[in-house]
C-alpha cells in the first residue's frame, strides 16, 4: 500500500475545499515548529500552520498572520517588500505519516529570493548588510496607521509572549522573572508610541530580492509595541546589531531605546530557555547565560 505524500494530502485536503492549486510536487522551502513552506511553481507559496509547535497556539499563529497580510496589502509599507496576501483557510487535517495535526494554511506571493542567513555570515558585508536592513526596519515603522484599522488591536508582542511564557514556565526564578519583566515593560511603554512590529525579525526571515530589494515575510508574532521589539534577535550578533541600530537612527532620526531593547532581547532570550528545555546541558547553560546577561543589561536582578 502507497501512502501519500504530505503535498499530496494537502492538496486533495484543499482540493475538496474548492481550493485551486497546481498539482504537486511542490518543492519545501522552509520548516519550523509551527510549519511548513511550499513552493507552488506558479509565483505563489504555501504556508501551513500546526495546531501545536512552540509557544502560544497554531490558532493564534494563523489568525494574526491571516489578518496583518490582507491589512497590510491595502497599505503603503515602506522598507521592505512583504508578500501579496491570496487567501487562506483551516484545515481539519489530522496527523498524517508526514506531519502533525495542521491548523489552517495561507498564500501568498514568492518573493522570489533566497534569505539572509548566507549573505549575513559573509564578514566583509556586514556592516553594510545591517545599516540597509537598520534602514528598512525604520520605513517599515514609519507606517500612518489608520484611526479605524484593526492592525491597532493587535497586543504588545513583548507582553503578549510573556503569557505564553507565564503558561509554559514553572520555576519560582522564571515566574519572578516574567512578573517583573512584566511590571517594567508596561511602565516604559506607558510614554511611547506604538507601532506595527514585525516581532521575528532575523537573518532566515529576510530574503534579497532579485531586483535588489530586501523582503520580509512571516507575520506570526506581529503586534502593535515598541520599535526595539525588532531587533532582539541581533543581541546573537553584537557587530550586526550595532549596524543594524546604526541604519535605523540614521534613516528614522530616532534613537533606541537601549532599556526597552534588553527588555525585548531579556524576552526572546527566555522564550529560547522556553523552548530548549529538555536539551542538552550546555544548551541550557548557554540559553540561561544570555538570559542572566539581558535581564542584567535591562536593570532587573535576579
Amino acid at each position: 500500500m502507497l501512502i501519500d505524500s504530505q503535498e499530496q494530502t494537502l492538496f486533495d485536503a484543499l482540493t475538496e475545499q474548492n481550493i485551486n492549486l497546481p498539482a504537486p510536487d511542490w518543492p519545501k522551502l522552509g520548516e519550523g515548529v509551527w510549519g511548513c513552506v511550499y513552493d507552488l511553481g506558479d509565483g505563489t507559496l504555501l504556508k501551513t500552520i500546526r495546531k501545536q509547535g512552540g509557544l502560544g497556539s497554531g490558532q493564534s499563529k494563523w489568525a494574526r498572520e491571516r489578518h496583518v497580510l490582507e491589512k497590510l496589502s491595502s497599505l503603503p509599507i515602506k522598507g521592505f517588500d512583504i508578500p501579496e496576501f491570496l487567501g487562506a483557510g483551516e484545515l481539519s487535517l489530522g496527523a498524517t505519516a508526514w506531519s502533525a495535526p495542521l491548523q489552517g494554511w495561507i498564500r501568498m506571493s514568492h518573493l522570489g529570493a533566497k534569505t539572509l542567513h548566507r549573505e549575513q555570515s559573509v564578514r566583509g558585508g556586514r556592516q553594510q548588510l545591517g545599516e540597509e536592513i537598520g534602514a528598512c526596519l525604520a520605513h517599515c515603522h514609519s507606517l500612518q496607521i489608520p484611526d479605524d484599522s484593526s492592525l491597532l488591536t493587535l497586543k504588545n508582542p513583548l507582553l503578549r509572549t510573556l503569557d505564553e511564557l507565564d503558561a509554559r514556565l514553572g520555576r519560582p526564578d522564571e515566574i519572578r522573572l516574567i512578573h517583573s519583566l512584566r511590571s517594567e515593560i508596561e511602565r516604559q511603554c506607558q510614554d511611547i508610541e506604538p507601532v506595527l512590529t514585525h516581532g521575528d525579525i532575523h537573518t532566515e526571515n529576510i530574503c534579497r530580492r532579485d531586483s535588489g530589494e530586501l523582503g520580509l515575510f512571516d507575520w506570526a508574532e506581529c503586534g502593535m509595541g515598541p520599535r526595539e521589539t525588532d531587533l532582539k534577535h541581533f543581541e546573537l550578533f553584537p557587530d550586526l546589531r550595532d549596524a543594524v541600530v546604526l541604519g535605523y537612527q540614521i534613516a528614522s532620526g530616532t534613537k533606541i531605546n537601549w532599556d526597552l531593547y534588553y527588555l525585548a532581547a531579556t524576552v526572546n532570550a527566555l522564550t529560547g530557555m522556553a523552548l530548549h528545555a529538555g536539551g542538552t546541558i550546555r544548551d541550557e547553560q548557554r540559553v540561561r547565560g544570555l538570559v542572566d546577561h539581558c535581564a542584567r543589561q535591562a536593570g532587573i536582578t535576579l
